[in-house]
């Protein structure tokens, strides 16, 4: 039955194959040997088939599928070894000339832009020519903003980004360098230069269109707060969003509407042929050709994310196959989607939108069908509001389990926002599109406008709404890798049973499911029943102490509770830690203990900052608050056989972890 389903969809047989060879990729092979076993396996291929011609034996037929499969794998692998992530990771100062692509966003202290190196000062960096990465203008020094397309010499100092120092965090420099940014600069000195090769690079412009629109729709008298977000779902550009608003969209489980995906794409793809078939209604192929150009604009526009970048894909094949009379399978389409994105960015693999997306397709595909005959309404709103139900649930199949082990949260009220969102979402899109294409009338743009938002008011206030309603987000949930593919594995079973309904695949759902539900049982009693962990964040050293009752933060100085919680948060969702943070500041007393924490059969002291030690004359000044442990703790010997680490400023990318 699997044979038979990949048989109508090839292009899962080949991206299959070719993802696990991405992800198999490991950096210490040798690149020459990995080329060299490709080239050997498609030699041997080549005289296999040669001779399975002139002996084709019925038992040996499998051998093709197998050494294609090995190909496709080898080749995932090589080629993501030719074109690896790479990041400049230096603290040496540079002088540069740069290309303003767009600008990503600002913090209270600097504004970041995204660029394109042209010329760097060291030759040793010639082959990051042409790369793209960030540069940080401080508020204070630079109060103007350049300009996407604007060339601008710049002296400077590179970002050497540090990897989490708390397990499980977020790693900002493997995100950087799988959007393919190879530098950060913190800019000194800068000086603009006239240049007219900016005015040609595609991306430039898109940021150019980008910006004119967005101040046309704030001229015509959208709010601040408004715009924001029709910059978030039209525009792909969430840099001016606000995190509390972001955060009510997620707990809405709306949070998807913002980001520019499928569903605006579907939207858009769906307003332009209604508008073109107005003028190309009799010439088909120019009506194809121009919606997918229109459609390949919008991508770009929008920044080419994963999930557009899909969609155009696919969108662009429906085009091609109703122009040449052809069906093409859904399941194919995404296969297609997947390998030709691939192709485009390796990396693109650890973009996590670009499962969500691929996965909530496949799964509308696969259960949208079903669940919307469960309940069947007479009255046209009911059955409408019950598609769109029927929908986000076949949607979440997909999607939510990836979600949880991404992100470690689930909106409770999702069912809810989506009925209540969506017809908002697609009329502020059609305004939005409309807006676009008749900016040149202020008449046109200021009656649009108004309604614009009045709709974008009302998506504020309804996520506003739930976001207040009880247990809306639940948060600090956790899939292991092997859980999410057994979690996959029931639904491709069900999937497969819908299709042929053969009873044997409903014992093996069950036995499949059994193992799931064991598998949550078998990780909490590995879990550990207490830990302590050190770690630094900018000035502040934090020690973290947590057990089945308590959950402790000692901290050096003061910090905001909302930075612990980011900083611990993936942690403590890791080791099962289900109780809020307590956070004590360490007291001035230079010698006295702060408290002491026992784990497993050592004991651990947590003491105060700038402790001078007494132990055998000895005196050495510690200008952060360390940890030691001892084997037994005595009240007499407090100092004596201690077993000391100390985490310091100059020693803080070390930490200092323990947990039974």
């Amino acid at each position: 039955m699997l044979h038979v389903f990949l048989k109508k969809a090839p292009f899962l047989r080949i991206v299959i194959p070719f993802i696990i060879g991405i992800y198999s990729f490991g950096g210490d092979v040798d690149s020459h040997f990995a080329i060299a076993l490709l080239l050997f396996v498609i030699i041997f291929y080549v005289l296999f088939v040669i001779w399975y011609k002139k002996h084709p034996l019925y038992h040996w037929r499998w051998l093709h599928g197998f050494i294609v499969f090995v190909i496709l794998l080898l080749s995932g692998f090589v080629y993501h070894q030719q074109r690896p992530a790479e990041f400049i990771e230096s603290n040496s100062s540079v002088s540069a000339k740069v290309l303003i692509i767009r600008e990503l966003g600002e913090t209270e202290k600097s504004t970041r832009y995204l660029v394109k190196l042209h010329a760097i000062n060291n030759d040793s960096l010639h082959n990051f020519h042409g790369s793209k990465g960030l540069v940080y203008l401080s508020k204070s020094k630079f109060s103007e903003r350049v300009l996407s397309g604007q060339t601008l010499l710049i002296k400077g100092s590179f970002i050497s980004f540090q990897r989490p120092l708390i397990p499980y965090g977020f790693d900002y420099l493997s995100y950087l360098k799988n959007q393919r940014w190879h530098f950060g600069v913190y800019v000194s000195q800068l000086k603009q230069v006239q240049s007219k090769k900016g005015h040609y690079n595609l991306f430039v412009l898109s940021a150019k269109l980008r910006t004119y629109l967005n101040e046309k729709y704030k001229l015509y008298g959208i709010g601040v707060e408004e715009l924001s977000v029709l910059n978030a779902l039209f525009l792909g550009d969430k840099s001016d969003l606000q995190y509390e608003l972001k955060q009510k969209y997620s707990s809405a489980g709306a949070l998807h509407l913002l980001a520019v995906s499928g569903l605006h794409v579907g939207i858009i793809y769906l307003i332009l042929s209604s508008f073109l078939k107005l003028f190309l209604g009799k010439y088909r192929r120019l009506l194809a050709i121009s919606l997918i150009i229109c459609l390949w604009v919008y991508a770009f526009v929008t920044g080419l994310s994963p999930s557009v970048l899909r969609a155009s894909i696919m969108f662009s094949i429906l085009e091609m196959g109703r122009l040449w009379g052809r069906q093409v399978g859904v399941y194919n389409l995404l296969g297609a989607s997947m390998f030709l994105i691939l192709l485009i960015d390796p990396l693109t693999i650890y973009n996590v939108g670009f499962w969500l997306s691929h996965c909530a397709v496949a799964s509308i595909v696969a259960f949208y069908s079903s669940i919307n005959k469960w309940i069947y309404f007479s009255f046209p709103p009911f059955r409408w509001a019950w598609s769109i139900i029927a929908l986000s649930l076949s949607a979440q199949i997909g999607a939510g389990a990836i979600s949880i082990m991404v992100f470690h949260q689930f909106p409770i009220y999702f069912l809810l926002s989506n009925p209540l969102l969506i017809p908002a979402v697609t009329l502020a899109l059609v305004l939005a599109v409309v807006g676009a294409l008749f900016c040149w009338s202020g008449l046109i743009m200021s009656l649009l406008t108004e309604g614009m938002s009045d709709v974008l008011f009302y998506m504020n206030n309804v996520v506003t709404w739930i976001d207040g309603l009880p247990f809306a987000l639940q948060t600090r949930l956790n899939f292991e890798p092997i859980q999410l593919g057994l979690f996959f594995l029931i639904f491709i079973m069900i999937y497969f049973y819908l299709e042929s309904s053969r009873i044997k695949l409903v014992f093996a759902t069950l036995f499949i499911t059994i193992l799931f539900v064991l598998s949550f049982h078998c990780n909490r009693a590995l879990l550990p029943q207490r830990g302590i962990l050190m770690s630094k964040s900018r000035s502040v050293l934090l020690v973290n102490y947590f057990n089945d009752s308590v959950n402790e933060v000692y901290a050096s100085k003061a910090i905001a509770n909302d930075e612990i919680k980011f900083l611990f948060d993936a942690y403590w969702t890791k080791y099962g830690v289900k109780h809020e943070h307590q956070t004590y500041l360490a007291c001035n007393d230079s010698d006295s203990l702060l408290t002491v924490k026992f784990v497993g059969d050592k004991s651990y002291f947590i003491v105060r900052k700038k402790l001078v030690w007494p132990s055998k004359g000895l005196t050495k000044p510690v200008e952060c608050a360390a940890i030691m442990y001892a084997n037994q703790f005595e009240n007499d010997s407090v100092y004596e056989n201690i077993a000391l680490r100390i985490i310091d400023s100059k020693e803080s990318d070390k930490i200092f972890y323990h947990a039974e």
